[in-house]
């Protein structure tokens, strides 16, 4: 029984021993600041951003590293006592020379920063790491509306110019989204988009009241957005329906369905009067 106690009392000295250096508090991050969206107002003008990341770490703790990730690619390196490095295709994006220990400092805003960007933190006893998204809108240059009636269907066409990124349209006739569309969405050289929406109903639908024509454009993920409104005059203007049908279909009559219908229509009636004569 002695011997017991003692093989007892010799393993509970060995485990203090043990875990007597063991982490108490392990590197922590508290919280990651990067924001979700943000608008760059003026493109031509430079705007820094700050992304920072508040951890917390042990005095006893060595070899502490900082590293932040974008799209799961390592661009920014910090070991205490030595110079920061930027990495990859952030070599010239990180400003090293005033970037804070626990933070990264991007010269200038571009829409080509947004990403996934991670916080990673460790130690040679510990680790932890946290991520957040990050979007860039670049604002449009011009929202544009506008509406024509023909044989009792109001064809209404919204426009929208160099965006980022890729907007989603929707229209809107009073209260209802309209389902019956065709879209069309052009990338530029400069990687702003350009997106047309074609919306089609009856104006039966209007009740002989007037009626608030919406087109609404938003960031998929991001709280902007942007409306333009007109109301609904149930007008007949030829000269207007063949500018939204042209322009939305290519500047070409022969392309757009509508033409096209009356085209075969068209090429059914000859054969028939050719038949019949």
């Amino acid at each position: 029984m002695k011997n017991f106690v003692k093989e007892s009392q010799l393993w509970i000295c060995l485990f203090v021993l043990l875990t007597k250096n063991a982490v108490v508090h392990p590197v922590k991050i508290r919280a990651l600041h990067v924001p979700d969206t943000v608008i760059l107002e003026n493109p031509n003008e430079p705007h820094p951003l700050y992304l920072d990341c508040d951890y917390e770490i042990h005095p006893k703790e060595k070899g502490f590293v900082m590293k932040w990730y974008f799209n799961e690619q390592l661009v920014y390196q910090w070991i205490p006592d030595r110079q920061p490095l930027a990495l990859n295709n952030f070599r010239n994006v990180i400003d090293v020379n005033t970037t804070i220990n626990r933070g990264i400092l991007i010269r200038e805003i571009s829409f080509n920063i947004s990403g996934t960007y991670k916080c990673n933190v460790q130690t040679f006893e510990s680790a932890d790491s946290r991520t957040a998204d990050l979007q860039i809108v670049v604002p449009e240059e011009a929202l544009e509306l506008q509406h024509v009636t023909k044989n009792g269907i109001v064809y209404t066409r919204c426009d929208v110019t160099n965006i980022y990124p890729e907007p989603k349209l929707s229209i809107l006739f009073g209260d209802n989204i309209l389902l019956d569309v065709s879209k069309k969405v052009v990338a530029g050289e400069d990687g702003l988009f350009n997106a047309t929406m074609l919306a089609r109903v009856h104006s039966s639908q209007a009740n002989y009241a007037p009626v608030v024509l919406s087109c609404v454009l938003t960031i998929p993920n991001t709280s902007y957005m942007r409306k333009k409104e007109s109301i609904f005059y149930d007008t007949e203007d030829m000269t207007l329906y063949e500018n939204i049908m042209e322009e939305f279909y290519g500047y070409n009559n022969a392309s757009h369905p509508f033409s096209a219908t009356l085209a075969l229509l068209s090429t059914y009636i000859v054969v028939i009067i050719a038949f019949l004569v």
